[in-house]
């Protein structure tokens, strides 16, 4: 049962580095377990108990750990940066057509008006939101211009 055993644990982590989702990695742990309770002269309802046992527990336990430690399902990037900051339009933005740039915080983005509104070249816009590769734009508020008066 040893070659089993060790057999099992080399599959199992090689299934793990070739699909890095954190899922044989933990059967593994258990048959590690079976593996030394096959050394220790365990009967092999004893090793399959423990395997059981251990990958399940490994699931439960160490699988969250792991999970926050390497930070598994999304690497954060800096472009949420851009949201809120001030853009200029490069390419006319026309939901329709499918098309518009912004250049903003010295980046050029696919660009579309979040309430469906044609923004022309040159105009200034303020980023909302992001989805996926596409920037999602509001034309930015016009200072007021009132005269000061003393």
């Amino acid at each position: 049962m040893t070659t089993i055993w060790l057999a099992a644990i080399v599959l199992l982590v090689a299934v793990e580095a070739l699909t890095m989702v954190l899922t044989t990695i933990w059967f593994a742990v258990g048959a590690l377990l079976g593996l030394i309770c096959s050394l220790l002269g365990a009967s092999f309802q004893v090793q399959f108990g423990v395997f059981l046992v251990g990958s399940t527990a490994s699931i439960f336990v160490l699988r969250p750990i792991a999970t926050r430690l390497l930070r598994v399902g999304g690497e954060r990037t800096n472009a949420d940066r851009v949201v809120g900051e001030t853009g200029l339009v490069t390419l006319t933005i026309d939901n329709i057509a499918e098309q518009g740039l912004v250049h903003i915080c010295g980046q050029t983005w696919t660009a579309r008006s979040v309430d469906g509104a044609l923004i022309e070249v040159g105009e200034q816009v303020t980023a909302v939101r992001i989805s996926g590769v596409k920037l999602y734009v509001a034309r930015k508020e016009k200072a007021s211009t009132l005269p000061i008066t003393l």
